[in-house]
């Protein structure tokens, strides 16, 4: 995406109501264009790598010019309805919760930008798979491993938020954060019961220690990201493989 074209995502209704916002989004979108060419969007990793450092890269251009992104939480209304919807909606929901990630909890970013590739990647390949299974290029037995590893990798995104917990429950400004309607449901769900439930707390730390999975973003290692992304690959096979008999 060209960087003025970047800028044009939030809509024209929404740049004129914090014109700040367009030199911001101009200049950030060079940023984002040195991201796309250090990763490789027709592999699975590089894809989700692109789509972690894209999420943080938001996150911090946030908490850097906050006063224009307060004026796009205050503008949600011409904010989150432009064409390019996924854009204007992400920047949308995460400034009305700048402070979360800014003054309370500033250490959950790194994790949330892991949670939120995670998210976006796994909604993609569940819409690959309810694709097949419309048109009848898949089976029930491919269908139930894609669903298992689908599992897998949602908490592969949802481990690392473990870490910080402790912060986000005890905070004012962190509330609703994972209960956004742009996000899957199934993993908002996940998210917002283990922070407000530590029952759920600690048999999510449970299964991630089974499963060897982080549950900090400082113990993501590339080889554990693979690892743990590697699953993700058979559901984009699945567009592609004929049913298994």
């Amino acid at each position: 995406m060209a960087p003025a074209s970047f800028a044009m995502a939030m809509g024209l209704a929404c740049l004129d109501a914090c014109p700040g916002l367009t030199s911001i989004l101009v200049d950030k979108a060079m940023d984002l264009q040195a991201i796309v060419h250090k990763h490789d969007p027709d592999d699975v990793v590089g894809r989700m790598q692109f789509m972690e450092k894209t999420v943080l890269l938001e996150l911090n251009t946030m908490c850097e010019f906050q006063e224009e992104f307060q004026c796009l939480a205050e503008h949600a209304d011409l904010c989150g309805s432009s064409a390019d919807e996924a854009t204007a909606l992400s920047l949308s929901h995460t400034a009305g919760h700048m402070q979360c990630f800014c003054s309370s909890c500033p250490g959950l970013k790194v994790a949330y930008a892991k949670y939120a590739a995670t998210l976006m990647q796994a909604m993609l390949a569940a819409f690959t798979t309810m694709g097949n299974s419309s048109s009848g290029t898949s089976s029930p037995e491919f269908e139930a491993a894609v669903a298992e590893r689908l599992e897998d990798n949602m908490l592969a995104g949802v481990c690392p938020l473990h870490g910080s917990i402790g912060c986000v429950s005890n905070a004012t400004a962190c509330e609703s954060l994972f209960t956004s309607n742009w996000t899957s449901v199934v993993m908002s769900d996940m998210a917002q019961e283990i922070m407000t439930n530590e029952t759920a707390a600690a048999d999510l730390k449970q299964k991630c220690d089974a499963k060897g999975l982080a549950t900090s973003p400082a113990e993501v290692t590339a080889g554990a990201a693979r690892a743990a992304l590697a699953p993700l690959a058979l559901v984009a096979i699945s567009a592609v493989l004929p049913a298994w008999e």
